[in-house]
């Protein structure tokens, strides 16, 4: 009788333990969205092993959240949410390399992270592939495949990857020339 208590007893909490990670999580959130970082960051502190709370535990040390501003240690965090396939951190870390904040600065670093950021879902990192294509910064130029890039973030409503749609269908950069796409496409970013 006490072995199947116990074997109970640990299903049960087992069970209840991903629903208290998770409303920690949404807690963390609401608090951070309301400005209120020191509440947030004891709640992502509680949901930890989660890639969402590592991730906004980054933010927080990136910005100076709540926590003294720390570049290295965000970076630690970051990794450790991207680690897990969370796109924004894969985005966060290549704007680190990027710019050059707790890291050396790494055109070909940062790319790889906003690649693996953008495939994973991430607009903003989609934006910054299409960007690098565009300009051959980091990888060697491709307009093509900016123009792929800029076009899936457009696709998620994306206003940045819509106006340099308009930039390469007025131009013809990776797409062939046609004025009435480039109208349509500055019309939608607008």
């Amino acid at each position: 009788m006490t072995k199947i208590f116990i074997r109970i007893s640990a299903i049960l909490l087992l069970t209840l333990i991903p629903a208290i990670t998770f409303a920690e999580y949404n807690a963390g959130v609401a608090a951070y969205e309301n400005e209120n970082y020191e509440t947030a960051y004891l709640h992502f502190k509680s949901a930890v092993d989660e890639a969402g709370s590592q991730y906004y535990i980054g933010q927080m040390y990136f910005y100076g959240y709540g926590v003294p501003r720390d570049w290295f240690t965000a970076i630690k965090w970051y990794k450790k949410a991207a680690s897990k396939n969370h796109a924004e951190a894969m985005s966060s870390l290549g704007d680190c390399y990027n710019e050059g904040r707790g890291v050396k600065q790494n055109r070909a670093e940062a790319m790889k992270w906003y690649l693996k950021g953008a495939r994973y879902g991430d607009i903003d990192a989609m934006v910054a592939v299409g960007a690098r294509y565009g300009n051959g910064d980091g990888v060697k130029k491709n307009p093509k495949e900016a123009f792929k890039w800029f076009s899936k973030a457009a696709n998620e409503g994306d206003a940045g990857g819509q106006f340099n749609l308009c930039i390469m269908y007025y131009k013809g950069e990776g797409v062939k020339k046609d004025y009435y796409k480039a109208f349509e496409m500055c019309k939608k970013s607008a």
